[in-house]
């Protein structure tokens, strides 16, 4: 199967896709974007998704275990660990999407895949806590990006409350990830060991295979140097309709891996004396809940905005960290996971399709990865935070602090949300 030549954009291109103020049915359904070219498979996408989720999600639960095999005390480890995966995503995740929007989605996948799968299964190798996280810091820097391009490819190909409908559908990929990963990565862990899990990675250049046999490029790509098209992508992102949701994005994240990766598995661990299989059939409990909002994103994105669905989201990993705060009985926390999976299903993809509605074609790639920069920024800081203070005092604290991050954080955006109404008249 051929490729086709890109389109190439300029400098002159505004915002041909999406408005900036996002009604409830956001721009018209349309599907696929106009062009006469085909989409490519989904189930491709899918994928991509689904690799680049790997990293955390599937040593999560064996954390504690590799700490422990490698010499060192709980705390402080456990979160570098985790964080290493996702700190070269700060700086390489929008050096992606400059790259992507330059030279084409392909190309850059098929680098990304390749370092991802290489360095992710050298970690098996590993004799040390440090070697460790250097092979995790690489294996970060290829995975930066993928699923930011999935929804980039996503967004290229289709436009609307189908690109809502479809991005929703990417996010239950993603979440279903997050759930079946920990407890795959926890059932290796108890009956092989933790060292097959990192073997596991090398599956991503299988994904890479498929990107060079099946995927096309029919990007509107930017004719601008590099550094030209960063530029533009960072004053986009610096308007008062897309800054907040980069800012809502990293703190989104910082719970996410935070607490959710880090406070909770220490937490079932300490409290409850859970076994790393245990730990990831309860980190597995969220995609009841994330699948569910994921999957039905298109019909609840022509009934509420964008904007709400978010801020009701984050509204929920308040009320969650909440509970898990104060709860002394599993049964509890494992029945309130599942309302903080119903929030991250509803706000991620939401914060997604915010960003893609207000980005100009030829800058797609760029502004979504800038996002993506912004939300590995939380990837890290949070891992980092909660191991210090899981250390200093114990992860009910860092619950209890997360729950009042959270709630400021739909404070805020209320906020914005209204002087933005009052400035940008809805669409018609």
């Amino acid at each position: 199967m051929g490729n086709r030549e890109p389109v190439r954009g300029s400098a002159g291109n505004r915002f041909p896709a999406g408005s900036l103020a996002s009604g409830p049915t956001g721009a018209s359904a349309v599907s696929p974007r106009p062009g006469g070219h085909r989409p490519p498979p989904l189930v491709l996408i899918f994928t991509i998704t689904a690799t680049g989720l790997l990293a955390n999600s599937l040593i999560t639960p064996a954390v504690p275990d590799i700490v422990e095999d490698l010499g060192a005390p709980q705390g402080t480890w456990n979160g570098i660990l985790v964080a290493a995966g996702a700190v070269p995503g700060i700086l390489v995740a929008p050096a992606v999407g400059v790259l992507a929007d330059r030279y084409g989605r392909r190309p850059v996948l098929l680098a990304c895949l390749t370092v991802f799968g290489v360095f992710g299964a050298l970690g098996s190798l590993a004799p040390s806590l440090v070697v460790l996280a250097g092979l995790r810091v690489l294996q970060g820097a290829g995975g930066a990006g993928l699923v930011n391009l999935a929804v980039v490819v996503i967004s290229d190909n289709w436009s609307g409350v189908e690109r809502a409908r479809l991005i929703g559908i990417n996010a239950a990929v993603l979440t279903a990830s997050v759930a079946v990963f920990p407890a795959v990565g926890g059932a290796i862990a108890d009956a092989v060991g933790w060292r097959w899990i990192f073997v596991c990675y090398g599956g991503a250049l299988l994904t890479a295979a498929a990107v060079a046999r099946w995927l096309q490029d029919h990007a509107v790509l930017s004719g601008d140097a590099l550094t030209t098209t960063f530029r533009r992508a960072v004053a986009v992102s610096r308007r008062l309709t897309v800054a907040p949701w980069l800012v809502a994005g990293t703190i989104a994240f910082v719970a996410i891996f935070g607490l959710m990766l880090v406070a909770l598995p220490n937490h079932l661990d300490t409290a409850f004396g859970q076994s790393a299989g245990a730990r990831g059939r309860v980190l597995a409990v969220p995609a009841l809940g994330s699948t569910l909002a994921a999957l039905t994103l298109g019909r609840l994105r022509r009934r509420w905005r964008a904007e709400s669905l978010v801020m009701v989201g984050l509204a929920l990993f308040a009320a969650t960290f909440v509970v898990i705060g104060l709860a002394d009985r599993l049964v509890a926390i494992v029945a309130v996971t599942a309302l903080y999976g119903l929030g991250e299903g509803i706000s991620i993809p939401s914060l997604q399709d915010l960003v893609a509605s207000r980005a100009p074609d030829d800058l797609r790639g760029s502004v979504l990865a800038l996002w993506v920069g912004f939300a590995r920024l939380g990837q890290t800081v949070g891992p980092l935070a909660v191991g210090v203070i899981i250390g200093a005092v114990d992860a009910t604290v860092a619950f209890q602090l997360g729950a009042v991050m959270m709630a400021l954080t739909v404070a805020g955006l209320v906020l914005v949300d209204r002087r933005v109404r009052g400035l940008v008249p809805a669409p018609a």
